[in-house]
């Protein structure tokens, strides 16, 4: 037999992370590439499986989202793309760039459960656009001093 495909490795104990319903920040993990045959409300088009984690307390949580690369699942990219900072905010049109280039970004994301076969699982509702942070507020005009202003 061929040692490239024999090793010795250290099996871990890695428990299924369940998370509470809310808000997380995640890490993009990978990129997979897939097809979609189509639905009721999705047409037949590519798919883009992006795989991503959440560190907790309780260990690390997984969790992927399917990306349908159609007009009617634009908003969920869009959303996605916000999140991870690659769409500004007021942005009206945007290209959607190199999938491969997305592992290690970062962003935001509401999760609840769902239920599949009796097992409860990670669940993605919506991305979170970035929060604007002091820097990024409109500073107030200071009122230029004037003599008529000055109290004597």
């Amino acid at each position: 037999m061929d040692n490239k495909y024999t090793m010795t490795f250290d099996i871990e104990d890695q428990e299924y992370v369940l998370l509470e319903p809310g808000e997380y920040e995640f890490t993009v993990d990978s990129i997979d590439y897939g097809d979609y045959d189509g639905g009721p409300k999705i047409p037949k088009c590519g798919k883009v499986i992006v795989n991503m984690h959440i560190d907790t307390e309780n260990g690390r949580a997984f969790l992927k989202n399917n990306f349908y690369i159609c007009k009617e699942a634009s908003g969920m990219i869009a959303s996605f793309m916000k999140s991870i900072g690659l769409i500004k905010e007021g942005q009206r049109t945007f290209t959607i760039p190199n999938w491969d280039s997305l592992p290690g970004k970062k962003g935001l994301v509401k999760t609840s459960q769902r239920m599949y076969n009796g097992n409860y699982y990670n669940n993605v509702d919506y991305f979170v656009a970035p929060k604007k942070s002091a820097a990024e507020k409109p500073k107030a005009s200071k009122k230029k001093a004037s003599w008529d202003d000055t109290e004597w």
